[in-house]
């Protein structure tokens, strides 16, 4: 494919390896093309056994690939010093990296021993992804065919014959050379799978390609697990599957006739394994991790049973000392699943205030990092015990309590949580961090010391470090390492800090300058990145999106596969402010993916929320059920409340947009029930203002105002300004509904001002409808048609669509009403409305005027019952009207 050559990149001063090619102008773009897909499919895939892509360029005529630079030996070069066990681990890490490919739509197509290096740590890496194909779903499935221009074995013809030429390779080792069959002149062209392909060329080492690939056929991932079948035996047994050489075994290969492995002496399972993946047919063979589930089995079979063996020599040999020393301090915590760690932010006692942000906030986080890798807990991520506490309403003294980090653990469902102080002895010269990992019932598990002797900077890492380690160890005592945290320079890691507690507090301009400074300091410090990124979104800044994809890229080059998922949710929430809900779906579904694929199971549950909330904002109110429905179970698996409860309000709005009241009800007083036991006056808020909005819709006037009086309480006395505006909004319906309307103006216009002050686009254009409606009320037409242009004007298309349309039909009545009628631009406003606005009960009034003012009574009468019918309960409010305007229409003759 091209020369590799070792490079330096100066901006996160790192090797790297570059591959570069020369683009000839005779197959400049198909080459260009091919090149380029390599570097697509290849920054697609984050996992520990595959080369990282890093960038992608083109200049000069060349093109180039920023690859990870992996310092170790290919496979083919360390196989003949590796033991049976090594063998099986190198196969097994092969086939995982396969499977997060596979999951990802892309299919090596070259898979061989030369593809394969093993690091100077023994990490296995597969490399060089040049061949591979981004599939679709139809190609993953079989040998589906590409066109009649592509060559099979049947059209190859021998060396030195006449058309085709194919490149033999005389023995294994020399399998590096690709084999290229070509029938006439290659044609490139776009296929109908979307990607570039090049008729008539096999691509591929015919040594260790499978059957459909060289018989010129559609190849999936069954072809990987093929190529893997004959790397695996040629690495256990030491010669190829199949008979022969060249074109003899390249047809033994293709009609499936592969060697006996009868007196090879290879474990019974581990034959019939790699049988299974040599099979002709490649619908029969295992997928990528079935085969690592089986080379898994393999490993734990004989080990586990002479480790057993020998735990119970050494048992009796030195007693229960041993077995007791080996056994987890969390092991009876795990027994019916995994248990949730929450880290507490770690207390300042050094008296030093200019120590705070960077021990409560930047230490705190450090822990949680370090924690994250353990097999025996699950470590919350740094910003969840931030999200309680805003929930919650908690300050910062009463988090550094034992009593309010017991009401923390119990929303985020953590069984286990770490708190620390940080203190300084010896005069000061000694800093000290005591730390203890205590249960749900204030057991203590674990404690310990830290001390570092005080450098001109404070630096964290020499404290956090070694009581990770210490953690850790006891922990998992049978298989903890080591842990050292990527060290940033002690004054970076300190103005991160810093901003990182004014962003937590809600003062953003305030965190910007850090977050900033932090970011172009330490370029590869990827949750400095995205803090800033983070902050730019809430100040509504136009670099927030070119700074998310910086995060995006430093997350990725660290390998940081969590901060990578975050940062994908951070742009999807970008997109959608921005109303481009296609990419919002299209960047959740990848952060949902990647939860999935490392096990983040708050990732999953965050993300189904806001698949949620992008669907519901689409109007696809059955999609957005499914997904809120996903969230609610997996947070009621994990335990955490705050999301529970988010997930149980969701499904509630869903219910009562359907004008299912009854549900809608239930699933608030369920959460009204979880937040009061949460002690959560904010929640407490949002569920009162609910239940008013149900006791509205039902016409319950009485109850409503009961309840949304208690509403703007509580949510005065939490300081709740955005939650404020919603009930002020519903008092004003409430207030119509009860003929009141200098009242229903006096609220919707307070609210109006504050959702404007707050930025809250869709509840300043909801506020500005209903004054709209009480202008059109007293006949102030004019007035009217202006406000609800603004609440077009304010919603984007595709957000909140509903409010929208009844904006647009509005509008369309004035023009029907107004002293001069103009019954054509009233038509054109009502024709633009689709049909999927039809059950809108605003809509069916403009409908109804139009049809009276043009002579249909009847018809008026119809759309009039069919508004009053109102399936949804969308609009309680203008049931009077609805009955006034029916005695009108029937008062009048009919024309």
């Amino acid at each position: 494919m091209g020369a590799v050559y070792l490079a330096w990149d100066p901006v996160l001063e790192r090797k790297v390896a570059l591959k570069s090619i020369r683009l000839g102008e005779d197959g400049k773009a198909a080459t260009a093309g091919r090149f380029r897909r390599e570097a697509m499919a290849l920054a697609q895939l984050n996992h520990r056994h595959v080369c990282q892509v890093h960038d992608w360029v083109e200049s000069g005529g060349s093109a180039y690939i920023a690859m990870e630079f992996v310092e170790g030996e290919t496979l083919a070069a360390a196989a003949p010093k590796m033991d049976l066990r090594q063998k099986l681990l190198a196969l097994r890490a092969i086939a995982y990296a396969l499977e997060a490919a596979h999951a990802k739509g892309i299919v090596h197509r070259d898979l061989k021993p030369s593809n394969v290096m093993i690091d100077g740590a023994g990490q296995i890496k597969v490399l060089d992804f040049g061949l591979a194909r981004l599939v679709d779903s139809a190609s993953a499935k079989g040998d589906l065919p590409t066109g009649k221009d592509v060559p099979n074995l049947s059209l190859l013809a021998l060396p030195g014959g006449d058309g085709a030429t194919l490149v033999e390779s005389a023995a294994p080792e020399d399998g590096d050379k690709t084999s290229q069959g070509s029938v006439g002149k290659p044609d490139s062209f776009v296929s109908s799978w979307g990607e570039m392909t090049e008729v008539g060329v096999f691509m591929g080492s015919p040594i260790y390609a499978s059957p459909e690939q060289m018989g010129g056929k559609r190849v999936g991932p069954p072809s990987d697990v093929f190529s893997l079948g004959v790397v695996a035996w040629e690495l256990l047994l030491g010669d190829h599957p199949f008979p022969g050489e060249g074109r003899v075994r390249m047809t033994a290969t293709v009609h499936g006739e592969l060697k006996s492995l009868r007196g090879r002496k290879l474990p019974r399972r581990l034959a019939a394994l790699l049988r299974s993946m040599l099979q002709g047919d490649a619908r029969l063979r295992p997928t990528s991790p079935q085969v690592a589930t089986a080379l898994s089995k393999q490993l734990n079979r004989n080990p586990a049973a002479r480790w057993a063996m020998g735990a119970a020599a050494l048992a009796l040999v030195m007693g229960p000392g041993y077995y007791l020393f080996g056994r987890s301090i969390i092991a009876d915590l795990g027994k019916e699943q995994v248990p949730r760690l929450a880290v507490m932010p770690i207390r300042n006692a050094t008296g030093d205030p200019n120590l705070d942000a960077l021990v409560g906030v930047g230490m705190t986080e450090l822990l949680s990092i370090a924690l994250h890798g353990s097999p025996s807990m699950v470590v919350m991520e740094p910003e969840a015990v931030g999200r309680v506490l805003t929930g919650l309403r908690m300050n910062a003294s009463e988090a550094l309590e034992p009593a309010g980090q017991a009401r923390i653990a119990q929303a985020l469902g953590a069984r286990l949580l770490l708190r620390g102080t940080l203190r300084q002895e010896a005069g000061g010269a000694v800093d000290v961090l005591s730390y203890e990992l205590v249960d749900g019932t204030g057991k203590v598990r674990a404690s310990g010391l830290a001390r570092a002797p005080r450098q001109a900077s404070f630096a964290p890492y020499a404290l956090v470090d070694p009581a990770a380690h210490d953690l850790l160890r006891k922990v998992d005592p049978l298989r903890s390492a080591a842990t050292q945290s990527a060290p940033v320079p002690p004054e970076v890691f300190a103005i991160y800090a810093n901003g990182k507690a004014l962003f937590l507090k809600g003062d953003f301009k305030g965190s910007e300058a850090y977050l900033k400074e932090a970011a172009m300091k330490a370029p590869a410090f990827s949750s400095a990145v995205s803090g800033y990124a983070a902050c730019l979104r809430r100040l509504g800044r136009e670099q927030a999106a070119i700074v998310t994809n910086w995060a995006l890229m430093s997350a990725k080059a660290t390998g940081d596969r969590w901060a990578e998922g975050r940062t994908l949710g951070l742009k999807a929430y970008l997109a959608k402010d921005l109303g481009q809900l296609d990419e919002a779906q299209r960047l959740r579904e990848a952060s949902l993916a990647l939860a999935q694929s490392i096990g983040d199971r708050d990732g999953e549950t965050i993300a189904y929320n806001h698949l949620g909330l992008i669907a519901a904002e689409r109007g696809r109110y059955a999609e957005a059920d499914r997904f809120y429905g996903q969230s609610l179970q997996l947070s009621q698996a994990t335990g955490d409340k705050v999301y529970e409860s988010l997930a149980q309000n969701n499904l509630a709005n869903l219910a009562l947009k359907r004008g299912d009241l009854g549900t809608a009800e239930r699933l608030y007083r369920t959460n009204l029930k979880l937040q009061q036991a949460l002690g959560n006056r904010w929640g407490e808020g949002l569920a009162l203002n609910n239940l008013g909005v149900v006791a509205l819709t039902a016409r319950n006037l009485p109850d409503a105002e009961a309840l949304l009086t208690k509403a703007l309480s509580a949510r005065e006395a939490v300081g709740d300004k955005a939650g404020q505006a919603t009930c002020l909004r519903n008092l004003g319906i409430l207030a119509l509904m009860k003929d009141r309307l200098a009242e229903s103006a006096a609220f919707h216009t307070r609210a109006m001002e504050l959702a404007q002050k707050l930025g809250l686009r869709t509840i300043e254009a909801e506020c500005q409808f209903y004054v709209a409606e009480l202008d059109r009320l007293q006949r102030r037409f004019v007035q009217a048609r202006g406000g609800y242009q603004r609440v077009i004007e304010l919603l984007p298309e595709g957000v909140t669509p509903e409010v929208r349309a009844n904006a647009q039909a509005a509008l369309a009545e004035c023009l029907i009403l107004k002293p001069r009628p103009d019954l054509k631009e009233a038509a054109k406003q009502l024709e633009g409305l689709g049909s999927e606005y039809d059950a809108s009960p605003y809509v069916h009034r403009a409908k109804a005027w139009f049809a009276f003012q043009s002579g249909l009574r009847d018809a008026a009468l119809t759309e009039l019952e069919q508004a009053m019918a109102d399936p949804q309960r969308q609009a309680p409010e203008i049931r009077a009207e609805l009955d006034q305007t029916r005695a009108f229409f029937l008062a009048k003759p009919a024309r």
